[in-house]
C-alpha cells in the first residue's frame, strides 16, 4: 500500500509553491518495490503554478533478494500437572535460567524475499522564472559492486553536451588487505 501521487504545498516567508511526487510500484509486497518515478517543483506567481524544476527517474528491477530470519515461539513442550492441567516448563524462579530457557522457547527460521530497484538514470530539468527555456542534465548510474547496491560511478551530461564523471568508493569496495585498510 502506498500513495502513487503526493503533493506538498509550500508556504513560507520566501514565497509559495508546491512539489508533486509520483511513485510507482514494481509488483513487490514491500517498500523496496516502491520508487519515486518523477518529481516536479513549482513556484506560485499571479495565481498560477509555474514549473521550476523536474526530475524523472528510471529504474531496473532486479530479482528478489532473500534474507534469512528467525523467530522464537513458546515451546509445545509442557509438563503434566497431577490435576490434569498443563503448565509451561519453567521451574526456576529466574526466568533467564539457561537450562530452562531452551525448553521454554524454540527457534524457527523463515525466508524474507524482496524485489529491489536500481536507479539507472535521472533527467533533471530546470526552467526559467516563466517556466520556459528548459535546461536538462542527464545522469547515468553505474553499479560496479552489487554487494552494497550503491552506485560506484555517475556520468552526467548537461545541455551543452559536456560529460562529467564521478567515481565513488564505499566500504565494501575495499578488501581487508588493501593499502587503505591496513593503514587504519
Amino acid at each position: 500500500f502506498f500513495y502513487s501521487n503526493v503533493t506538498e504545498v509550500n508556504k513560507d516567508i520566501n514565497g509559495a509553491g508546491k512539489t508533486e511526487y509520483h511513485y510507482i510500484g514494481s509488483g513487490g509486497a514491500d517498500a523496496l518495490a516502491v520508487v519515486l518515478r518523477n518529481q516536479t517543483d513549482y513556484s506560485f506567481n499571479n495565481g498560477n503554478f509555474i514549473p521550476v524544476k523536474a526530475k524523472d527517474n528510471n529504474y531496473q528491477e532486479n530479482t528478489a533478494m532473500n534474507f534469512s530470519a528467525f523467530t522464537y515461539n513458546l515451546s509445545a513442550q509442557q509438563d503434566a500437572v497431577p490435576s490434569g492441567g498443563v503448565v509451561i516448563p519453567l521451574h526456576s524462579p529466574d526466568p533467564l535460567w539457561p537450562s530452562e530457557v531452551q525448553a521454554l522457547y524454540e527457534a524457527h527460521t523463515y525466508s524474507l524475499s524482496s524485489i529491489f530497484n536500481l536507479l539507472t538514470s535521472a533527467i533533471e530539468t530546470t526552467y526559467d522564472q516563466n517556466g520556459l527555456n528548459p535546461v536538462a542534465i542527464t545522469t547515468k548510474y553505474i553499479y560496479g559492486n552489487l554487494s552494497h547496491l550503491m552506485p560506484t560511478s555517475t556520468t552526467a551530461t548537461n545541455s551543452k553536451g559536456e560529460t562529467i564523471t564521478a567515481q565513488t568508493k564505499h566500504p565494501l569496495d575495499y578488501s581487508a588487505n588493501s593499502t587503505y585498510c591496513t593503514a587504519l
